[in-house]
């Protein structure tokens, strides 16, 4: 257990010591309002990237969206970590780790997938099989032309070839040594992306696991740290400050390079990291009341978080539904200005997106979750 200092507000002004308590294992889940926001931040990023809008300077400031799939990596790590740890010592730790891992991801994705391979198998090319969606594999088996369906899932992929092992870090060895495992993973990929970069295809650079575990892994540390004796509250906090100024600073040094360069290219994912490192911190330990926080306590974008995993499957296939002939001949008879063509298909598409997700959030993944309590 680790220790952090804490002042109460009323004894702010005076020059007592600090008081000293016990810091429990951080709340996972929904029982941290904040981080499902973070999670509906994540998510309505991604889906504006997707967006085909005619306006080309709106469509080149929506489509850093993109982005929102390293916020989700590093919630991911952070949550499954603090899951991990929380598990130590418990009977039968993998067993349930897996059994709960399987309960979240499983039904709706094979569900997905049989949907996909059975309703939609004409629209998706010829080259495309199953198996390697099947066993997770298909980030490093496509090189990438799988189709909107398809495409989103190359980063469940990176996550559950990484959550093969990670448990066995944390549940077998030191917490120090989880530490520099998630510090060498961290570590790692950049320097792989700046090695291979002129030798690998932009698939390998873009959703191969090995290049795409910085954002993970730094999600991982977090957690060891804040269940650590290393930190104080003062600590955390600079610590937030510094990663949110490091990495905002390095990311727009990056893509602002004229031409894709080999160090941009390799740092960039490292430095959304650690911005978005520094976002969950200040989410968790930050002030009790402001903006922020407010924003994330916000029950419309808590909302999103909570369907969150549904959106991000669905989102690209209800565009391409919407954008295919038969749809853009209906959609085509509503009236509108010139400049707003389209604008009809991308509502009817988002208006989709969020029906399904929210039939599966109420009728298939709420349910099926509620068999986690039978693997604690």
């Amino acid at each position: 257990m680790c220790t952090l200092e804490i002042i109460s507000p009323a004894a702010a002004s005076a020059p007592l010591r600090p008081e000293r308590v016990e810091c429990r294992t951080l709340p996972i889940g929904n029982a941290i309002p904040e981080l499902d926001g973070l999670r509906g931040i994540a998510i309505l990023l991604v889906m504006a990237c997707h967006l085909p809008l005619a306006f080309h300077a709106v469509k080149s400031a929506l489509s850093v969206g993109w982005v929102g799939v390293d916020l989700f990596f590093v919630l991911s790590g952070f949550l499954i970590t603090n899951i991990l740890l929380d598990s130590k010592g418990r009977q039968h730790p993998f067993r349930n780790f897996y059994a709960r891992r399987i309960l979240r991801i499983w039904p709706l994705y094979f569900l997905y997938l049989a949907f996909v391979f059975l309703c939609v198998r004409s629209i998706i090319p010829d080259s495309v099989k199953l198996w390697p969606f099947a066993l997770f594999v298909q980030n490093s088996v496509y090189r990438w032309d799988v189709g909107p369906f398809l495409q989103p899932t190359w980063s469940l992929a990176v996550e559950e070839q990484f959550y093969l092992l990670w448990p066995l870090v944390i549940l077998q060895f030191s917490r120090k040594i989880a530490m520099g495992v998630a510090a060498a993973c961290f570590a790692f990929s950049p320097f792989i992306r700046a090695v291979v970069f002129s030798h690998a295809s932009f698939a390998f650079l873009s959703f191969n696991t090995l290049v795409r575990l910085d954002s993970i892994a730094l999600g991982c540390l977090i957690a060891i740290l804040l269940q650590s004796d290393y930190l104080n509250r003062g600590n955390i906090r600079w610590l937030a400050v510094g990663m949110l100024l490091l990495g905002s600073t390095g990311f727009g040094i990056c893509i602002s390079e004229p031409a894709i360069d080999q160090r941009a290219y390799a740092l960039k994912y490292t430095f959304i990291a650690l911005f978005f490192g520094g976002a969950i911190l200040t989410a968790l330990l930050g002030v009790q009341e402001g903006l922020w926080r407010n924003l994330l306590r916000w029950s419309v974008l808590r909302y999103c978080g909570r369907i969150s995993f549904a959106l991000y499957l669905f989102n690209m296939g209800a565009i391409r539904i919407c954008y295919g002939n038969h749809m853009t001949a209906l959609v085509s008879r509503i009236k509108v200005p010139a400049a707003f063509v389209g604008m009809p298909n991308i509502i009817l598409a988002w208006l989709l997106t969020f029906l399904a997700a929210t039939l599966s959030w109420y009728w298939l993944e709420s349910p099926i979750l509620k068999l986690k309590a039978h693997f604690r």
